[in-house]
């Protein structure tokens, strides 16, 4: 999968530098300006079949490398659990209120990755008294190049249980998806016509 990508990716940039080289005699970089500047349905199409390889390539990596682990913390100040990348350490409950009257209980969670602090994140638990249901509200950490999923499942005095899910590579779907739109827009935008200049037309002379 993740190698059909970058194949793909080798072959559209090797494609583009040689068509480069063709068109400035051998060299290199004054051959990139003129094939992008200069024919611009070639620039959009590079650009549209590397943003479908990147896109490709981001949905592999959130599906296949997917991290999922269902989480039980001790709910004592300081409990911690690694996850992938992803240190945890719970810092205790918050009450507060939700929507249409809801009681909301929120776990307070540092989260680092590679010893940055990564900042806080607040999974919550919403009971509504009237009709005695909980929903959960997830939390999304997004880094760099992946994100973190973390959704509450249970809230106890004694212990506290979430999912936790890790999506690698999730970034370059948007990357792809960008350039990809860029690439079609680069293509299918009208080119400009030449105006053609007025030609004067004279009389002839006449011969006496």
């Amino acid at each position: 999968g993740l190698g059909a990508c970058v194949f793909a990716l080798t072959a559209a940039a090797y494609g583009f530098a040689r068509a480069a080289r063709r068109a400035a005699g051998g060299a290199l970089l004054p051959g990139l300006r003129r094939a992008l500047v200069g024919r611009r349905s070639r620039l959009g199409g590079l650009a549209a079949h590397l943003g479908m390889a990147l896109a490709v390539a981001g949905l592999l990596g959130s599906t296949v490398y997917k991290l999922e682990r269902r989480v039980e913390l001790p709910a004592q100040q300081g409990a911690r659990v690694t996850v992938g990348d992803y240190l945890l350490t719970f810092q205790g409950y918050r009450e507060g209120s939700g929507p249409q009257g809801a009681q909301r209980l929120s776990a307070i969670l540092d989260v680092s990755a590679d010893g940055e602090d990564g900042g806080v994140i607040q999974p919550h638990l919403d009971y509504f008294p009237a009709s005695g249901q909980t929903t959960a509200g997830a939390v999304i950490h997004g880094d760099t190049w992946q994100d973190l999923f973390v959704s509450p499942e249970e809230y106890g005095e004694d212990q506290l249980v979430v999912h936790v899910s890790v999506f690698p590579l999730i970034r370059l779907v948007w990357v792809g998806a960008g350039l990809l739109v860029a690439g079609a827009c680069v293509s299918l935008w009208p080119r400009r016509r030449p105006v053609a200049e007025p030609v004067t037309a004279t009389a002839p002379r006449s011969v006496a």
